[in-house]
């Protein structure tokens, strides 16, 4: 079965231990090295550890581009500030304003395409 890029099979090994019987891998996996990979004991906890996994990987995609996520003291909800940009990508919850940023991340790097951005003065 296929998750969220990745494939996911049913294949208990001949052994008592609950923990390999279902195997996970990145469709465009690369060797050990990779680390998008493993072993789980059901089905939901592959994807539980494939969640957390692309979690990872755009948490370091964020914090690489230099934005940072913040709670709004003020009515409660998040917002993110730049280098380039003062406030944007403004949610009430906190995955909301994280998937905006990654949109913003990988859709345009100079310009903003949120409705929200405003430009640092």
């Amino acid at each position: 079965m296929e998750y969220r890029g990745y494939e996911i099979e049913y294949d208990p090994p001949g052994i008592p231990i609950r923990a390999f019987d279902w195997r996970f891998h990145h469709k465009a996996y690369d060797g050990p090295e990779d680390g998008r990979c493993g072993t789980a004991y059901s089905l939901e906890y592959a994807q539980q550890q494939i969640d957390e996994i692309i979690e990872e990987e755009e948490d370091a995609i964020i914090s690489k581009s230099g934005i940072e996520i913040k709670a709004d003291c003020w009515d409660g909800g998040f917002f993110a500030t730049g280098k380039n940009y003062q406030r944007f990508a403004d949610a009430e919850k906190y995955e909301n304003c994280r998937r905006n940023v990654l949109n913003f991340i990988k859709g345009n790097h100079n310009e903003p395409t949120h409705p929200t951005l405003t430009p640092h003065a």
